[in-house]
């Protein structure tokens, strides 16, 4: 390695590994293929307004891929992380417990090209009172 061509100190490499290496990553790139994208709601903050009934829309590139939260009544800072708790007995006298938590899933089927050039929108919404 010429000394133009060396890193800076502090700097790594990171190799990337295939079993199978394509011929042409441009053709595998075309190739359909099946996705999902999850989106996670947590909360929003500072809302404009008092006393409102927020609804978080997602949306994921075209108008049809769109899903709401639940309704939060009578509040600007909602919280939408909301997470179930589902209580298992019967493991060795003691209870487990599992979390839920929820979040939206959106399915397609497309080349990784197209799928990256969707936009993930999120936008609050008031329903009308």
């Amino acid at each position: 390695m010429a000394d133009s061509e060396r890193l800076p100190a502090g700097s790594k490499i990171l190799f990337c590994c295939r079993a199978k290496p394509s011929s042409d990553p441009l053709a595998s790139s075309l190739k359909a293929q099946d996705f999902q994208v999850c989106v996670r709601v947590i909360e929003a903050r500072q809302l404009a307004g008092l006393n409102m009934d927020p609804v978080v829309c997602v949306q994921v590139g075209d108008e049809k891929n769109r899903k709401y939260t639940s309704v939060k009544e009578s509040t600007n800072c909602p919280y939408y992380d909301e997470v179930r708790v589902l209580s298992i007995s019967g493991w060795k006298n003691s209870e487990k417990f599992l979390l839920h938590f929820q979040y939206f899933v959106f399915d397609f089927h497309m080349a990784p090209l197209m799928l990256f050039d969707k936009i993930i929108t999120l936008s609050v919404r008031f329903p009308p009172a």
